[in-house]
């Protein structure tokens, strides 16, 4: 919860930084979770166990996620059920899904 509430209050103001801004400021973020105890893990292929990612990675991915652009919330689905009859009168039940806006 605290990494996350840490990029939200950078990610605004991300992409008008100067690119050694951008790196100064991943850098600080990877230093500000490690000081409070966080890691970043990546799974070693050869043992398939998490191990500390290192600082270029750490770095890396936060940038990533500051780049990142808020997802688009689609509309929410109302289902309904709908009955049919089969031609050997047996009743099939069919989930319909309508957009509502």
């Amino acid at each position: 919860k605290r990494f996350k509430k840490l990029v939200e209050t950078y990610k605004n103001g991300y992409d008008k930084l100067e690119k050694a801004e951008k790196t100064r400021l991943s850098r600080e973020i990877v230093n500000s979770v490690r000081k409070h105890g966080g890691r970043f893990l990546a799974m070693n292929p050869k043992t398939n166990m998490y191990e500390d990612a290192g600082d270029y990675i750490a770095r890396e991915k936060v940038s990533h996620i500051l780049r990142e652009k808020p997802r688009q919330t689609k509309p929410k689905r109302k289902r309904s059920i709908k009955t049919t009859k089969s031609s050997k009168n047996q009743s099939n039940v069919d989930i319909v899904g309508r957009t509502v806006l």
